[in-house]
Parts: C-alpha cells; structure tokens; sequence
C-alpha cells in the first residue's frame, strides 16, 4: 500500500469509527427514552420513522443500523 492509499484508509477509518460511535450515542439515547416500552415498541417505532427518500443512503444505512441492533434484542424485554 503506497502512502496515498494508506491515507485514503485512514480517512475512511476514522470516518467509520466516528459513525459508530454516533449510531452507539443514537442506540443508548433511544434506548433511554423508550424506558419501558419493548424492544418490539422500539423497533416499530423505528420502522415507521424509517427514511425513504434518494440521495439519503447514509441515512437509511444508519437508520437500518439501529433497526438491526433493536430486532437483535429480544422483542418482549422491557426496557430498563
């Protein structure tokens, strides 16, 4: 890998840990507000607010994110 490549790598890495980070805050914040409702109620919540129009493919992808690590949870767990 030339020092241009190792460049770009580290630019997008950088960029991936930030939006992870940022998904992890959006999840607790989420989480923190829908203090006991369920999983279930969360995702639904989630997929009726999903992003639907073009040019918004980041948006989606961490709208998407989220839904994902909701539906991982188990839907009848209250949360606490």
């Amino acid at each position: 890998m030339n020092d241009y490549e190792k460049t770009v790598h580290e630019i997008l890495e950088n960029m991936h840990i930030k939006i992870e980070e940022v998904i992890h805050e959006c999840d607790s914040q989420l989480n923190k507000i829908s203090t006991g409702k369920t999983y279930k109620d969360l995702s639904r919540a989630l997929k009726a607010n999903s992003p639907v129009f073009r040019g918004v493919e980041y948006r989606i992808a961490c709208h998407s994110e989220l839904l994902q690590r909701s539906v991982e949870r188990q839907m009848n767990e209250v949360i606490k």
